[in-house]
């Protein structure tokens, strides 16, 4: 039956990401998606720099990368997921599909761990009946093209949960061991994770086991958890609270609304059901490997709304994949409880699981594939502007919403990893705002300011995203009127390629005549350092 559960995890993720798109579509669909690639692409390069003896200083490369390529994430979240991903990239390359197979690959390991535990739990028919349920589900889907840590998150902070519990089982050095590394492997991917620090108290408190507070190892794994990650927090801590303010207080009544059902991946059945298969299957320890098992899960689980509810991090829904996946699980287990009693009663076990498992898949986001938004255009801009030996070393100006712009900027990375050219954002280069684009301020207020710009830099390309997302900010429209009125200016590409002009997207621009190189980036204000970086 496991070997069922791999298959079906495997060739179902496979499904979602073909169905979706993930392979075909551009890069960097989400304002972070973009950030989490370029970043990666950077980490792989870094690398490749020190294999090649070349030591230089992480943050003197980082901030020279991100005047090349100005999307990068590293310092609002924590390296892990960077070194993970870069690795992966220095052994199969920086291509879009490389990327999605990490993706893919995230995917399926984190489902098949929900499978084994719900196969545990509650049988191994249910198992497959829960990993079935959330591959079915629209909420699951969005994960298989975003590149996000979150996957890897989710996999990595259930199996310290695990560990924790086998260190529950037999307490020792041996045992903190493994659940402090794996602690600190997922603090270090993605700081919601900080939430394992509430796992150890709530995990003491269902149980009953108060007997570990007295342990040396139980508070030695802390502080070596604490030891390890702290610096980093620490030094990063003005960028935390630079960027994480935009939440602030709204965080408890963010993420009650996604558990009582104010968003449509979840509802106040699947919460119930959760509970009461939460209540069902954990408690006081018995000294069984079910209960000791249940036990670390709704830990995990409370310890994950527990930290969302108090920290300034925000709701969003990504970042509830865990909390979804372990509803999922006490919400089957639930079945599996219910399904028991009912054979009491003459009614076969199997058949109460059934119509209760339909019951429960009914009441959830049983929704279509969950479609990656259309290709816009940007991976064949960033074809067209890779391709010209004439444009090598200019400078290249994006102007579309945060996501729009990174997308540009992870498509270069994915074909140039090595910066051939400077990439300038119109959000950064006209205008200035922090990282939630809030106080805005314009720096060119006329065409003929904008137009000023560009030729003393000076600018060879410019990339005019026509979507409007989230409104046409002034800089967006002075730039698009600038390059369509000048005659400096033609028309070199519009994009997707084959469309009517009422359906395109993207156009690009370039600059009539001699290009000339970018020979110093502008200095551009970065909302995760706060400060301006750059040549001049």
């Amino acid at each position: 039956m496991r070997a069922a559960g791999l298959v079906l995890c495997i060739l179902g993720v496979l499904l979602i990401q073909w169905q979706a798109g993930a392979y075909r579509g551009d890069l960097g669909v989400t304002d972070d998606s973009g950030a989490h690639f370029v970043t990666g692409v950077m980490v792989r390069q870094y690398a490749l720099a020190l294999l090649n003896f070349d030591f230089q200083h992480p943050l003197r490369f980082a901030e020279d990368y991100y005047t090349h390529y100005p999307k990068l994430g590293i310092g609002q979240w924590p390296p892990g997921f960077y070194l993970i991903e870069g690795a992966w990239m220095l052994l199969f390359g920086t291509s879009r599909s490389a990327v999605m197979v990490l993706l893919g690959l995230s995917m399926a390991a984190a489902l098949y761990m929900v499978y084994e535990l719900a196969a545990r739990l509650a049988g191994p028919w249910l198992g497959l009946g829960t990993a079935a349920l959330l591959l079915s589900m629209g909420s699951f889907h969005r994960f298989c093209y975003q590149v996000q840590p979150d996957l890897i998150l989710a996999g990595v902070a259930m199996a310290a949960a695990l560990a924790f519990g086998r260190y529950a089982a037999e307490p020792g050095w041996g045992a903190a061991g493994a659940w402090t590394l794996l602690a600190v492997l997922a603090i270090l991917i993605k700081g919601n994770a900080l939430a394992l620090a509430f796992l150890p108290p709530i995990y003491v408190g269902i149980s009953r086991r108060f007997d570990l507070l007295r342990r040396v190892d139980f508070w030695g794994a802390a502080a070596v958890v604490a030891a390890i990650c702290g610096p980093w927090y620490w030094f990063t801590r003005d960028i935390w609270a630079r960027v994480n303010t935009k939440a602030g207080t709204a965080a408890f009544g963010l993420y009650a609304d996604v558990v009582l059902g104010g968003l449509s991946h979840l509802g106040l059945p699947l919460v119930a059901a959760a509970l009461a298969g939460a209540v069902a299957a954990g408690g006081r320890d018995d000294g069984s490997a079910r209960r000791r098992l249940a036990n670390a899960m709704a830990a995990l689980l409370l310890a994950w709304i527990a930290f969302h509810s108090l920290s300034p991090v925000g709701a969003g829904r990504r970042k509830h994949l865990l909390t979804l996946m372990l509803l999922i699980l006490f919400a089957v287990i639930c079945v599996d409880v219910l399904a028991r009693w009912a054979a009491r009663w003459k009614v076969p076990r199997w058949a109460a699981a059934f119509v209760l498992f339909v019951g429960l898949a009914w009441a959830t986001d049983l929704q279509r594939f969950h479609l990656l938004p259309k290709p816009v255009g940007m991976r064949e801009a960033a074809v067209q502007i890779a391709g010209d030996p004439l444009l090598r070393g200019a400078a290249v100006l994006v102007s579309s919403e945060g996501a729009g712009e990174g997308s540009l900027i992870a498509e270069l990375a994915s074909l140039e990893p090595e910066p051939q050219r400077y990439v300038l954002r119109a959000s950064q280069l006209l205008a200035r705002s922090d990282w939630y684009d809030r106080r805005y301020e314009l720096k060119t207020p006329s065409t003929g300011a904008v137009a000023r710009l560009l030729d003393s830099l000076p600018v060879a390309v410019v990339v005019i995203d026509h979507r409007r997302g989230r409104g046409r900010p002034p800089h967006h429209s002075l730039l698009a009127q600038t390059v369509q009125e000048s005659s400096a200016w033609e028309l070199a590409g519009a994009y997707p390629q084959h469309a009517s002009r009422s359906d395109i997207l993207v156009d690009l621009y370039r600059r009539r005549g001699e290009i000339r190189p970018l020979t110093k980036p502008p200095r551009v204000y970065s909302g995760t350092l706060g400060r301006e970086i750059g040549g001049f």
